[in-house]
């Protein structure tokens, strides 16, 4: 609220919380951090495109089961959620909370998280992070 009634200059922020603020014009979009540009914002460029090659970050959210849950059962959740994140009414109702339904197998999943811990991770130390 500090950026649309003008007391801050800007901010990072997720896309749900402000694409109402863009939409409406009270908010505009410099750049997404993404690695692609998002299709709800298609003529927002990212901030690679805007020459910080390595500023990539995003939301996101997963879902997880318990270690050492069985494989058919991984499956079987994988593809009821799948269904779900490929269904025409989910992708209209992530599109109006400035979400983007993103699915794919377990592994590919795993592999992601095992990504972005390493990325933060570097980060964390880079930046000198501690916890108090």
């Amino acid at each position: 609220m500090d950026v649309v009634s003008g007391q801050v200059d800007m901010l990072f922020s997720v896309l749900p919380l402000v694409l109402p603020y863009i939409t409406s014009g009270q908010l505009r979009a410099i750049a997404i951090a993404s690695e692609a540009r998002s299709a709800l914002l298609p003529d927002i460029p990212t901030v690679k495109e805007s020459g910080f090659s390595q500023v990539v970050g995003t939301a996101w959210n997963g879902i997880v089961a318990p270690a050492g849950t069985s494989e058919d059962i991984i499956i079987k959740l994988n593809g009821e959620v799948t269904k779900v994140l490929e269904s025409a009414e989910t992708k209209e109702r992530f599109a109006v909370l400035g979400m983007e339904a993103v699915g794919g197998s377990a592994e590919h999943f795993a592999e992601f998280l095992r990504a972005e811990s390493e990325k933060w991770s570097k980060v964390i130390k880079a930046a000198q992070v501690q916890v108090q």
